[in-house]
């Protein structure tokens, strides 16, 4: 029960800080909103400073998910829509926000490989795509595991070596 009430009020100070803080940030922006912007700016570019790997996993996967719109759907118009986008950025964030919760020494292979994962996806959706003009499922990897017992077939029909 104690717990309780202490992380019910550490809650209220860590909100109650987000709360002050942002009120004092409108009133300096109402008084000098180029040096609040500034601040503001500065502010972020620590941020990415401090956490680059962090940003530059964000701007490969999301160049990855692009790449692979692009290779398979063969049209500029379709590459840069805004959901497909924001839906790849999500995942990426939401995947990419759990490397926070480790040490600073084990973000770097966390994300690098989560990373490597996405690749292996975006790969193999590629190919699969070329054959079948349709996206791997989650059902569709479930399968694989039968990918030994039919390899023959795999190797003719969908690598065609013969």
């Amino acid at each position: 029960m104690r717990k309780k009430k202490e992380q019910k009020e550490t809650f209220k100070s860590v909100f109650g800080n987000i709360k002050k803080d942002l009120s004092i940030f409108f009133e300096n922006l109402k008084d000098n909103p180029v040096r609040t912007l500034l601040d503001l700016l500065n502010t972020m570019m620590e941020i990415v400073k401090n956490n680059i790997v962090f940003f530059v996993y964000i701007i490969t996967s999301l160049f990855i998910g692009i790449s692979l719109r692009y290779l398979t759907i063969h049209t500029m118009d379709n590459l840069f829509l805004i959901k497909p986008v924001l839906g790849d950025l999500a995942i990426i964030l939401i995947l990419g926000s759990f490397s926070f919760l480790f040490k600073e020494k084990h973000r770097f292979a966390y994300l690098l490989v989560i990373s490597i994962i996405f690749s292996i996806i975006c790969i193999a959706n590629s190919i699969y795509y070329t054959f079948y003009t349709s996206f791997i499922s989650v059902s569709l990897i479930s399968t694989t595991r039968y990918a030994v017992q039919v390899g023959d077939a795999i190797v003719e029909n969908v690598l065609q070596v013969k």
